[in-house]
């Protein structure tokens, strides 16, 4: 009978901390199967930093944080980033990296470009139809990848600019804010 109750108090011990054993080591042999975001990030940021339009310029890419509750088996094969469809990277860009080994998964990481360059801004406030002179610009750096609309960096076109509308002050002059000062009259 000593030895059925010594059995007995055994059982009682050894399954809650053979539980207990196994609820603590799970999640630690579950992360080792799973794929580090870091990895990710730095796929799609490396793409980017070798493909975008601005590589003559000081420019710096950033790769969005994956949602912590996102889990990715581990790859076994190569990281593989794509742009999707036939689009061009820009200022922001949606960015997809895939697995290619036997657990096959895609995920999409929106990347951001930072490119600096020289551009001109309005030193004061430009009523429309006067000439721009270096008095009214100031050349100032600025995230060219951030300016949808294009920008001007010098005032060397031939026959100058005009303002075709008013500009403010600090605000950086673009190709739709100008229009050529010389006009061919016949």
């Amino acid at each position: 009978m000593d030895k059925y109750l010594t059995d007995l108090r055994l059982k009682r011990w050894l399954v809650p901390a053979s539980l207990l054993l196994c609820i603590n080591t799970a999640p630690a042999l579950a992360e080792t199967q799973l794929q580090d975001h870091a990895d990710v990030q730095r796929v799609a940021r490396d793409y980017v930093a070798a493909n975008h339009p601005w590589q003559n310029l000081a420019s710096k890419v950033t790769a969005g944080r994956l949602d912590t509750r996102t889990r990715l088996q581990r790859c076994d094969g190569a990281l593989q980033a794509f742009l999707q469809g036939n689009r061009a990277i820009r200022h922001r860009t949606s960015i997809g990296v895939r697995c290619t080994g036997s657990q096959r998964w895609k995920i999409y990481i929106p990347v951001t470009v930072a490119a600096m360059a020289p551009v001109l801004v309005a030193a004061k406030p430009l009523p429309a139809g006067v000439p721009l002179g270096p008095e009214d610009v100031e050349q100032r750096q600025r995230d060219i990848a951030s300016l949808g609309y294009g920008y001007i960096d010098s005032l060397n076109a031939q026959g100058g600019y005009r303002t075709r509308m008013s500009v403010a002050q600090g605000a950086v002059i673009t190709p739709r804010m100008v229009e050529s000062a010389v006009l061919i009259k016949k």
